[in-house]
Parts: structure tokens; sequence; C-alpha cells
């Protein structure tokens, strides 16, 4: 973590006083600099791929559990969670069935409200008496 933050600012400030601040060896930032990836990072360099070309694969509706599903019927052995942080990682999100609820009713302080004559007392006598209503609204594709 310490060198990743030395690699990505040694533009900014000499790398002597980076791992001076940071209380690392400049041998082991330059050694780490060197060193290939780990095993881990590089297979989770080709699971990237494969999580981005399933993903677009089915238009970018596709989440964890269907790019999980998808991997394994490719043969790859992963588990739902290392697929779940590598989308994070990625910045991939499945479409989600919900859109966002509209504020249809916006109040507005400057015109009056309107009395409550009925005083939640519906019961008519007659016809023609009360009148009453609702606005339901129902969401739909």
């Amino acid at each position: 973590m310490r060198f990743a933050f030395v690699a990505a600012h040694h533009t900014q400030w000499p790398v002597v006083v980076l791992c001076r601040t940071l209380a690392v060896s400049i041998a082991g930032f330059w050694s780490w600099k060197r060193r290939p990836p780990c095993a881990r990072a590089r297979r989770d360099a080709k699971l990237a791929q494969s999580i981005a070309e399933s993903h677009a694969a089915s238009r970018g509706v596709y989440g964890v559990l269907r790019v999980h599903k998808d991997l394994h019927e490719m043969d790859t052995t992963v588990s739902r969670r290392t697929v779940a942080r590598l989308m994070r990682e990625l910045g991939i999100t499945g479409a989600s069935g919900r859109t966002p609820r509209v504020r249809t009713t916006i109040v507005d302080a400057s015109h009056p409200k309107a009395e409550n004559v009925l005083n939640r007392d519906f019961t008519a006598e007659k016809p023609n008496q009360r009148w009453v209503t609702d606005i339901t609204e129902i969401a739909t594709d």
C-alpha cells in the first residue's frame, strides 16, 4: 500500500522523500517496482477481462449473479464474491429492474390549502352530498 502510494506520487516528490516520510526503505520500493505481479493479480486480470466480456455481451444488463453463472458455463471456477469484488473495482453494475421514483407532487407554499371540511366523516345521507378523490399512481413499463 505504501509502495503503491510512492509509485503514484513519485512524479510530484522525490522517491527518497516519499520513502522517508512513509518509513519504507528505498531499496524495498525499487525491489517492489521490479517484482512481477503475484498469481492473484494475474488471475484477477484474466477474470476482469472475462467479466467485462460477459457484461458487454449482455448489453450491460447482467449483474454479479448472472456474470458468475456465465463464467461457470465457460468452465471458469470462481467464487461469486470474487466476481462481485472485481465488478466493483471495474465499476461494472447490472441493470436494475426498477426505475427511480419520480416526485410528481411539489408543494407550493404560496397556494392555499383546502380545508378539511369532512373531518374524515365520509358518510352521506343522500347521493351527491360529499365528493372525495384520490390519486393512485401505479408504476408500469
